[in-house]
């Protein structure tokens, strides 16, 4: 007697039982769905990737463009530039109420204090 090629097993598809499953079409479904999950992690990368100038950026650019700064921790630091005068440094930002180190550092790269005017 001549072996017959073994059967697929049959695989649980949701609430039905499928005999043959096409892997060509499972790995295509799989790259679709890791392609638009790359896309749209990368994306969400992509909102800082403009420098902010913290001296002259209003509350709303301030709270769209850095990671952690919402729109009451922007509004924290344009009060403080405003009673204290322009930031040197990015640094300076630690003094400003709920904004920390760490929030300095993961912003470092896409912050900047603008140049100094002539009466500096």
């Amino acid at each position: 007697m001549v072996p017959s090629a073994p059967k697929p097993y049959p695989v649980l598809a949701g609430c039905k039982i499928v005999e043959h499953v096409n892997l060509g079409e499972t790995y295509m479904f799989m790259w679709k769905n890791l392609a638009v999950a790359v896309l749209l992690s990368a994306s969400s990368f992509t909102f800082a990737a403009e420098s902010v100038d913290i001296n002259t950026a209003d509350a709303v650019t301030l709270a769209q463009g850095l990671h952690g700064v919402g729109p009451a921790k922007a509004e924290a630091i344009v009060a403080y530039r405003e009673k204290n005068g322009p930031f040197k440094s990015v640094d300076e930002l630690v003094a400003v109420q709920g904004i920390g180190e760490q929030t300095v550092k993961i912003n470092r790269e896409h912050m900047s204090v603008g140049a100094p005017t002539p009466s500096e």
